[in-house]
């Protein structure tokens, strides 16, 4: 027999055997990694659509959203005489009310007031921080005393009175903001300037006009 025609002989190695591949561990590999591409795509999709979010709310807080100032008007303006302090001869009770135009809070710090007469400043006081709802009025209650001393420089005062008719002039400053998705503050600053005609008989306000000024 010759050389040719004997088949080599090779030696038996487990490393040269190709194991066959499993057919349902497969399928099972590929399932895997086709989830893992599903979230990995979900993941980008989620976090697109909250960059997007963000970006909108951003802009609106900022640009979009116009802030509409607050309306503020004086209510009634009485005077009492009665069960008042020491060293108290006058008291000017004022109601104001502050009306909010938007559609979110307005969050207001202490205001400021003060009435004057022929030009002089007759009384001033503070009122109270609050906060007002979306569309919302507030009433503000002030009290403005005025005391001998400062009754004392306006001797053509007390003759006004007993005609029953006085001319005053009013001023008020609230200074606050609103904030739109609870996030974003826009400052507003509201002042007020009155001219109010009373009728101390009747203790009605019988002509009123104001002018606001509004810094936002």
């Amino acid at each position: 027999m010759s050389t040719e025609s004997i088949a080599a002989v090779v030696p038996y190695n487990p490393k040269n055997v190709v194991a066959e591949e499993d057919p349902v561990k497969s399928h099972a590999a590929e399932r895997r990694e086709h989830r893992r591409r599903l979230l990995r795509r979900g993941a980008y999709g989620l976090v697109a659509v909250l960059v997007v979010a963000a970006v909108v709310l951003v802009t609106v807080g900022l640009t979009v959203y116009k802030v509409r100032e607050p309306r503020m008007r004086m209510d009634s303006v009485n005077l009492q005489w009665k069960n008042l302090p020491q060293n108290v001869i006058l008291r000017v009770a004022a109601v104001a009310l502050v009306k909010n135009q938007n559609d979110v809070t307005f969050y207001f710090q202490r205001s400021l007031t003060s009435v004057y007469w022929n030009g002089m400043e007759l009384a001033n006081a503070t009122g109270p921080s609050g906060k007002t709802g979306a569309r919302r009025i507030y009433r503000m209650g002030l009290n403005l005393d005025v005391t001998y001393d400062k009754l004392a420089a306006f001797p053509t005062l007390i003759d006004r009175l007993k005609d029953g008719v006085l001319k005053l002039n009013s001023s008020t400053t609230v200074n606050g903001h609103v904030k739109v998705f609870g996030m974003f503050h826009h400052h507003v600053d509201v002042f007020i300037n009155c001219t109010i005609s009373l009728d101390l008989w009747k203790e009605t306000i019988t002509d009123q006009l104001c002018n606001e000024s509004v810094s936002v």
